[in-house]
């Protein structure tokens, strides 16, 4: 564990909100800290970080909006949740972010499931490093904010969260671990371009001893039209392995929506409310 310090951030965007940074294996990476965080605050672990606070870092110069979500949008005060906002690779390996959050285990079994979808990003094949990603996020930053703040970490209060590639990111993490994560947040999830089995072979990871509560959503415009028939497929899969809609699974579509920042962050509020109003009291 480095033994580099937390900082605190100074935002004019947030300028009550403690906000803490710092690096961890060449991965930059910012958590919100309640006010009232106490021992059993919930822990929102969420990828692709320079999204998700600071529009000025943002792809789209739009965040998700997520800490207004918790502070304004009818969160009670005692159950906010802790944001672990982890940031993507510094690599200059082109196309690195599709080969940190890609399912390892499963393009490692099979490579043919890599279908198109590197050859229309127009990125050269490089080597996969889910799994090295993954473990950061689950042995050390996980742990290291748990340590700098003093929250007691439990699986039934921890969920994982990312859009697109960063859904299918979620998903691969609470299968890897699986004592981890209780809730997986998929927004997006980016089905389209893999090869015929891609789907089956990532949901098949997902335990169903103990199985996690799952959240997996799409839009109608942009690259999420891609996803028509696929979201659907993935959510059969899902009944058919024993989840249930209303229960544990939270299938949606979000109509006249696409794939970008401002449409994550105009439902991220409902996705976290649902996985807080479903831990176990």
């Amino acid at each position: 564990m480095s033994t580099v310090l937390w900082e605190a951030v100074t935002s004019r965007q947030f300028p009550d909100a403690n906000i803490l940074t710092k690096r961890i294996d060449d991965h930059r990476v910012d958590v919100f800290v309640p006010r009232d965080v106490n021992r059993q605050s919930p822990v929102l672990v969420m990828h692709d970080g320079k999204n998700v606070f600071f529009p000025e870092f943002a792809t789209t110069q739009v965040s998700w909006g997520v800490i207004d979500a918790i502070s304004n949008q009818g969160i009670p005060a005692n159950k906010a949740p802790v944001v672990v906002s982890v940031w993507g690779t510094e690599s200059d390996v082109p196309g690195a972010r599709y080969f940190e959050l890609a399912p390892e285990n499963v393009l490692i079994q099979d490579e043919k499931l890599w279908g198109s979808l590197l050859t229309r990003a127009n990125i050269p094949m490089s080597n996969l490093n889910g799994n090295q990603y993954q473990s950061l996020i689950a042995t050390k930053v996980l742990p290291g904010v748990a340590d700098a703040i003093g929250v007691d970490l439990n699986r039934n209060r921890t969920a994982i969260c990312g859009s697109s590639m960063g859904g299918l990111a979620s998903i691969y993490g609470a299968s890897l671990y699986p004592d981890s994560y209780g809730t997986v947040l998929s927004l997006s999830t980016h089905w389209a371009f893999w090869n015929e089995g891609f789907i089956e072979a990532l949901l098949a990871l997902l335990p169903e001893a103990d199985k996690p509560r799952v959240w997996i959503d799409r839009g109608d415009l942009d690259l999420d039209v891609n996803y028509i028939g696929l979201h659907e497929r993935a959510e059969d899969i899902l009944v058919n392995r024993g989840w249930k809609q209303g229960v544990n699974l939270n299938s949606r579509i979000f109509a006249g929506t696409g794939h970008n920042e401002s449409a994550w962050a105009g439902r991220i509020s409902e996705v976290i409310n649902w996985w807080l109003e479903g831990i176990p009291d």
